[in-house]
Formats: structure tokens, sequence, C-alpha cells
């Protein structure tokens, strides 16, 4: 088996084997790839280790998604600046509320400076 990415091995057989870190333990499962008829179902591997096989689905599409198999997906890293990014904007707009907002009070007190001069 050779290594493609920290956490999940590819076998010559065609069947991808996952390691999935979650809740403080490791699971670690061997599922047919779409393209190979080999190996256990999904289903199958995720009633041997206990777990939901939609969470075991999507374990293995994350994985796929990380070593480049999936590009309709996003990778981890991709995720976490998705949210960095987006949490970026939402401060930036926070502050452009109040910089819009002490803008107009900053208006209206000139105007007024400039009403009480012209008299």
């Amino acid at each position: 088996m050779a290594a493609l990415e920290p956490g999940v091995i590819a076998s010559a057989d065609g069947r991808t084997q996952v390691r999935c870190l979650h809740h403080g333990s490791i699971l670690t499962s061997r599922v047919s790839e779409p393209s190979a008829k080999s190996g256990p179902p999904v289903a199958h591997v995720a009633k041997d280790l206990g777990i939901h096989k939609e969470a075991l689905r999507r374990w293995v599409r994350q994985a796929e998604a990380d070593k480049g198999d999936r590009p309709d997906l996003l990778t981890i890293a991709e995720r976490a600046e998705l949210g960095q990014l987006r949490a970026e904007m939402a401060e930036l707009r926070q502050t452009n509320e109040i910089l819009k907002a002490a803008s107009g009070l900053f208006a209206k007190e000139l105007d007024q400076l400039r009403t009480r001069l012209t008299r």
C-alpha cells in the first residue's frame, strides 16, 4: 500500500483504506471505490464499525476530496479558509455599519456647526 496523504492509504486492489479520528477514537475501514466492484459496501463497513453509514460515507467523500479525487467538494483546508473568510467578512460588514453610523453623526454635527456660523 502506498501512502497518499495522512489518514488515507490506497491499496493495489482498488480499495481505499480510510482512517478517521472522530470523538477520540480512530476508525479504520476499507471501502470499495466507485469504479471498483470489489470490497465491502460502505453500509457493511459502517455496521462492522458501529457507526452510521452516512457518517462513514461523508468521511470517505471528504478523504477523496482531500486527496484530489473529488473536485466538486471542498478540502478541509478550503473549508477552514472559507470559514475564516466568512468571519472576516462579517467583521468587515460590522465595521462598515459602525463607520456609516459615525459618518452620519459627524455630517449632522458639521451641518449644525455650519448653520450656526452662517447666522
